[in-house]
């Protein structure tokens, strides 16, 4: 997972402020062990609760999924990570879960993760990540993606290639 975050094409100024936030992260964790055992052990099992969900749907559903990934992956590695493809890719991606029952907003498990003590006070501390304006524009377009959308009269270009594949 740190191997492909770290291919993404970043200068100094935002490596630095990558460095920083995780640093102020790791401190925060290690000084609540059991907000870290609550935060790493929820993540763990909401990822494979989405895997294992994805996996139930048969090998098409999988299929579909990796080359979600894999587009996810070529953007990333292209440092394209706010532009119109990864909005398109995302919105495709958020549009997709449902079909399969996953719906992060009634995830109990996600739900109470966000909701807990131990993430309130992880993201009123950590120091954020404003110097790194392309993944705060890649975080947007994941919020804009999750709100109710207006019916459209064809799929984002990128779920055309993705169906196409």
């Amino acid at each position: 997972m740190w191997r492909e975050f770290a291919r993404r094409p970043i200068d100094e100024c935002v490596a630095a402020c990558w460095h920083d936030f995780l640093l102020r992260i790791e401190e925060l964790l290690r000084v609540d062990p059991d907000c870290a055992r609550l935060l790493l052990s929820g993540l763990h099992e909401i990822v494979l609760r989405m895997l294992r969900t994805i996996a139930a749907h048969g090998p098409g559903a999988a299929k579909h999924h990796w080359r979600f990934y894999e587009e996810y992956r070529r953007l990333w590695g292209a440092g394209n990570i706010d532009g119109p493809e990864m909005a398109d890719l995302i919105q495709a991606w958020v549009a997709w879960m449902p079909d399969l029952g996953a719906i992060p907003e009634a995830d109990p498990e996600l739900q109470a993760l966000l909701g807990s003590d131990c993430f309130r006070r992880l993201w009123e501390t950590s120091p954020g990540l404003a110097c790194d304006a392309r993944f705060a524009g890649m975080v947007d377009l994941f919020t804009q993606a999750a709100q109710p959308r207006r019916a459209q009269s064809s799929d984002p270009p990128t779920a055309k290639r993705l169906s196409a594949s």
